[in-house]
């Protein structure tokens, strides 16, 4: 086990990444720092299809497979794809049991996950914690996806940042919104012009608005909307007014923190990743 990778004869390489929003934008690092190493490899990666349209236009992956939440015909198809994908190495940057699976179903060579992971005698390669990698007491998750790829000898130590691509489809889609908005509601183009920009408490912003996401997967990582709204109401007085977006089964939510809040907050429940 723990066997030097032969990079030279590495082609096709495979990461695996379940689960939410967050943390395919936080696996950007990795994938950068992978296609930056192997720059004429083929680098795919397995997200769920409901986030898959987050790495759109990303050119850090030649590949985004898919695979349905809770889905046993799914996981079937997906993994015999994978496997007749002959990967020549795949890291599990998740290491949730299903994670595993896709990861031992690829038939890699090379298997990589954390020494921490449940069923850990399927990865021919085991990296110890990430906090020894760093040599720190804590690291961010990206740093922790970014140290299993340092463990096997692909260079992450400048810590690439996150990044994503906005498509032009994308731009398109937010600005026929935003003019539907503004003709269904007369006075939202005031929206932005309520505040002197010129006069704003913030140096050198680099958007005319903040952004902010008051939703969560889970109640247990919730904060509170009272709290978004104090969040509001001082970027307002920084200069900045806010908008909220969530999706129309959390539109209650959008909808309480205008109401909560005593500046205006602009919502928006019918955006696409």
């Amino acid at each position: 086990m723990n066997k030097q990778i032969e990079w030279q004869n590495v082609k096709r390489v495979l990461v695996v990444r379940l689960r939410s929003i967050g943390d395919t934008v936080l696996s950007t690092p990795s994938l950068i720092a992978l296609r930056r190493f192997l720059p004429d490899a083929q680098i795919d990666i397995l997200l769920e299809d409901w986030v898959a349209p987050v790495l759109d236009g990303f050119d850090a992956v030649d590949n985004v497979l898919t695979v349905s939440r809770n889905d046993k015909k799914s996981r079937l198809e997906t993994a015999w794809q994978i496997r007749r994908n002959r990967y020549d190495i795949a890291f599990n940057l998740h290491g949730g049991t299903t994670a595993t699976f896709f990861a031992s179903a690829s038939g890699a060579k090379c298997r990589v996950g954390l020494a921490s992971y449940q069923y850990n005698f399927l990865y021919t390669h085991l990296a110890p914690s990430p906090l020894d990698f760093w040599q720190t007491a804590h690291a961010h998750s990206a740093e922790q996806q970014l140290a299993l790829l340092g463990f096997v000898g692909v260079p992450v130590f400048d810590r690439p940042k996150s990044r994503l691509v906005v498509t032009e489809q994308a731009l398109k889609s937010l600005k026929e919104k935003f003019d539907a908005m503004v003709q269904e509601r007369n006075g939202t183009e005031n929206f932005l012009s309520e505040i002197n920009f010129d006069q704003s408490k913030i140096q050198n912003p680099k958007s005319k608005f903040a952004l902010i996401h008051p939703t969560a997967a889970f109640d247990t990582k919730q904060w509170s909307t009272e709290n978004f709204a104090r969040v509001a109401e001082f970027l307002f007085d920084k200069g900045l007014p806010t908008i909220a977006v969530a999706t129309r089964s959390e539109r209650r939510v959008l909808e309480t923190l205008q109401q909560t809040s005593r500046v205006p907050i602009r919502i928006f429940d019918n955006l696409t990743l």
